[in-house]
């Protein structure tokens, strides 16, 4: 059986002979984003195409893996570990650390406006084809819905919206349900500490190997030992969630 590859590509800043490719949070982020997805592609054990690698999960939960791994960057742990100065090694202090992550999770409405904003955008666009109204006036009523971002009249956002044509279209709401399924399977390695290497395993075997022999959520619940509670769901999931038990 030929073995997958995965190939991890990013716009980091290029390293010079004096200094090396250094990463801010964000940068970080991204990183381990798209490494979750290389794992999910190579440790599947499907013996199927269609039901292994990066798109076995369904395009609505198809961010789910890299979500997951985005979590050890808010991880405290996991961020004194790896920050080291590249030249001096002195490593941030708890305080710093803390710091850091208070000032990040302080701006976090407004990538999650955006998101929402922009999930929002892609269901309009589809659900408004053939009503007369051009893309931009979409956007515009859109943006009235989340006037957090109060973003400028000159500003063309739909122009830039490639999500519309790399296969997301009608699915860019997938970010934030993965994030939100992600969050609770993370929830366990905060609590058996995120360096803990039997649970890591066990996130392997029960989350990644299936393939698409079993959906996400059963997945998740395998691997948390014990069933996501009915409000967790909105109401339309939580009338599949009831039927299918």
């Amino acid at each position: 059986m030929p073995l997958p590859i995965a190939v991890l590509h990013g716009n980091f800043p290029q390293g010079t002979l004096d200094q090396p490719c250094l990463l801010d949070h964000k940068d970080l982020r991204v990183l381990l984003h798209e490494f979750g997805h290389c794992l999910q592609h190579v440790l599947t054990r499907s013996p199927h195409h269609t039901l292994s690698g990066i798109s076995e999960l369904g395009r609505d939960s198809a961010e789910f893996a890299g979500q997951v791994f985005e979590r050890w960057c808010s991880s405290r742990e996991f961020l004194l570990w790896l920050s080291d100065h590249y030249q001096t090694g002195q490593r941030l202090t708890e305080a710093q650390v803390d710091t850091a992550l208070t000032s990040i999770n302080a701006y976090d409405s407004w990538p999650t406006g955006q998101l929402l904003m922009s999930a929002l955008f892609d269901f309009e666009l589809h659900l408004a084809q053939g009503d007369g109204r051009t893309v931009q006036q979409v956007f515009d009523a859109v943006q009235r819905e989340v006037p957090h971002l109060n973003i400028p009249s000159w500003c063309r956002f739909a122009n830039s919206f490639d999500y519309l044509v790399t296969g997301y279209e009608a699915s860019v709401y997938a970010y934030k349900w993965s994030g939100v399924l992600a969050s609770e399977a993370f929830k366990r390695f905060q609590q058996e500490w995120v360096f803990n290497a039997s649970t890591g395993k066990e996130f392997r075997e029960t989350v990644l190997a299936p393939g698409g022999s079993q959906s996400l959520l059963q997945s998740i619940e395998a691997f948390l030992k014990q069933p996501l509670p009915l409000d967790f769901f909105p109401a339309a999931v939580n009338r599949y969630q009831t039927a299918d038990r």
